[in-house]
């Protein structure tokens, strides 16, 4: 997989983030993608960014485990991202 696509996996996993979706609820593909539009509506992904930051920092256990449940649910709701090369 190109770097590129995964590092738009990994921005969209820090907006899925800092949505209220939860992996207990089993959100389908559709649910993750509209939380994610939803608050990229709210929210520039750079604010993201620093809320996942923030997360890191407080509470790493639980930051690890939301985070990588972020990236497999981005992976699975987007299974060919945008690529910032138009690719």
């Amino acid at each position: 997989m190109s770097e590129t696509v995964e590092r738009d996996y990994a921005d969209l996993a820090h907006v899925l983030f800092c949505t209220e979706l939860r992996a207990e609820g089993t959100p389908s593909p559709d649910d993750l993608r509209s939380a994610i539009e939803a608050e990229l509506r709210l929210h520039d992904p750079t604010a993201c960014r620093c809320e996942v930051a923030q997360e890191a920092g407080d509470h790493p256990d639980s930051y690890r485990d939301r985070m990588r449940w972020c990236l497999n649910a981005v992976r699975a709701a987007f299974p060919s991202p945008r690529t910032s090369n138009g690719a």
